[in-house]
């Protein structure tokens, strides 16, 4: 059952500011998600984790354990575990406000509380219904990532749910910031989140960019809903994103090239079912038009059986009867729709900043996001500059990227004309690996010890017995491709 929204008026700023004190003191935010007893089963799902981190939590004395079984996993806590992590009358006035319930000698929590990037966020258990509002999870982690730690201008979160984007935004800096929601009950409990953190959120009821039609914004970022709805299921307003999944978000990217300015960036997360008729970047381009540049990181996403079995485990995290019944039900929708492989993507817009632009498109099926914002700003800077001429590319400076490696690869006993060089990084880069040719491992090298493409030109010449005229054709067309696959970027 959802909890009583109406009473959260008896935390006042002074209330909030001693529970974060209390909570920031108890290393709450260090000890969550898994401790040390039940790290050996990260592997399986949450809901299938949570009976062993519970009991784990139950066994830990530190008082940060009882908070994270009280808030994190809403388990019943004893009475003396509470008091002793927030004394009485905290917990008293948590008790006012409905955050709170109090049995025979234990306590629950009505809402569910993380730290996210030190902005504490208040949000629904997802099994409370079909309005609940969603807790932040990892994917919501990977858009706080790709934020400058200090942020200017403004910024607009789409479906905010419990506000976790803009409050992060707002404590970063950001001149100006405004949330959407179409729930009332998100709207509500991001203005309660803002007033809980001390923030300043201008918080609108509306379907996605309605509420802030005729508005420009320097940053909007969003992950709009996009689990498929069954035609024979109830809607849930976090989680369904139409009948095949990624239609709210084709919907929302279709208008962000009204709402940019100039400059503007926009990132949007969302699963996509592959079609076989068009590629997800061609896609994209279609909904947002031609003049914005656009930039697709895919990587691959559950298969549809463990779609299913994670979406009925969301109906149903007891794994009863309901969990049963509702795997089969999704199973059998995605089968009527042709889903058989999705893609989890990270839709980067960007908007220009003179008239007449014509948008580049860049797609990337990656190991990993981009970490952070400095590493998305050095791949937009990389793309800039490859569709910037070969005069333009001829003039840079260029690097490889970090974790670059130069792989040679010759069958045992094979001659040497016959070996294979690649460009490799890693399981875990963002960048695309990329087989060389004699030349290219030659301009490569050069490029490894000699920043300035013209001083590369030159010296390839020179090993070639060529004029640079000749060869610089080949050289900025090399690194033109290295930075379109983010092995090079620009110094």
């Amino acid at each position: 059952m959802l909890g009583d929204l109406s009473r959260l008026g008896a935390i006042t700023p002074e209330r909030a500011s001693s529970f974060r004190a209390r909570i920031t003191a108890a290393k709450y935010a260090d000890r969550i998600p898994l401790p040390p007893e039940s790290q050996n089963t990260t592997g399986m799902p949450e809901e299938l984790r949570v009976p062993l981190i519970a009991w784990a939590l139950a066994r830990d004395s530190h008082p940060a354990a009882g908070l994270a079984l009280l808030f994190q996993h809403l388990q019943p806590v004893p009475l003396a575990v509470v008091d002793r992590a927030l004394g009485k009358d905290m917990r008293a006035w948590l008790v006012q406000a409905g955050i709170l319930d109090e049995d025979v000698g234990v306590v629950r929590a009505r809402l569910r509380m993380v730290v996210a990037d030190g902005v504490f966020i208040w949000s629904d258990d997802v099994a409370a219904g079909r309005e609940a509002v969603m807790t932040p999870g990892p994917t919501t982690a990977d858009l706080i990532d790709l934020l400058p730690v200090k942020l200017s201008g403004s910024f607009l979160d789409v479906g905010t749910g419990p506000g976790t984007l803009a409050l992060v935004a707002a404590r970063r800096g950001a001149d100006r910031v405004v949330a959407t929601d179409i729930s009332e009950r998100a709207v509500a409990l991001t203005r309660f989140n803002a007033a809980f953190n001390g923030l300043t959120v201008d918080v609108r009821a509306g379907d996605l960019l309605a509420p802030v039609a005729g508005e420009r914004f320097d940053w909007v970022m969003s992950q709009p809903p996009y689990v498929s709805h069954p035609s024979d299921q109830p809607g849930v307003t976090f989680l369904h994103g139409g009948q095949k999944g990624d239609e709210l978000a084709f919907r929302l990217l279709g208008d962000l090239g009204m709402h940019l300015r100039p400059r503007g960036v926009a990132l949007v997360l969302f699963d996509s079912p592959v079609r076989q008729n068009a590629t997800l970047d061609a896609r994209v381009r279609e909904a947002v038009g031609p003049a914005l540049d656009i930039s697709v990181f895919s990587q691959g996403g559950l298969g549809p059986d463990r779609q299913a079995l994670g979406y009925a485990a969301l109906a149903d995290p007891t794994f009863g009867d309901a969990y049963r019944e509702a795997a089969v039900r999704y199973r059998a929708h995605l089968l009527r729709q042709g889903i058989n492989e999705v893609t989890h993507s990270l839709v980067l817009v960007r908007a220009a900043d003179g008239a007449g632009h014509s948008g580049w498109t860049m797609s990337l099926v990656v190991a990993r996001f981009p970490n952070d914002w400095n590493e998305v700003r050095s791949f937009l800077k990389g793309i800039d500059l490859a569709v910037a001429g070969e005069d333009a590319i001829a003039s840079a400076h260029v690097r490889p990227r970090e974790g670059a490696m130069v792989v040679i690869e010759r069958e045992p006993g094979g001659a040497r004309d016959a070996e294979v060089r690649s460009i490799r990084f890693g399981a875990a880069s963002v960048a695309l690996d990329r087989e060389l040719t004699q030349a290219g491992g030659v301009i490569f090298d050069l490029l490894a010890s000699e920043s300035s493409v013209a001083s590369v030109i030159e010296r390839f010449a020179s090993a070639m017995e060529r004029p640079a005229a000749d060869v610089r054709p080949l050289v900025t067309s090399f690194v033109r491709d290295c930075l379109l696959r983010a092995l090079l970027v620009p110094d």
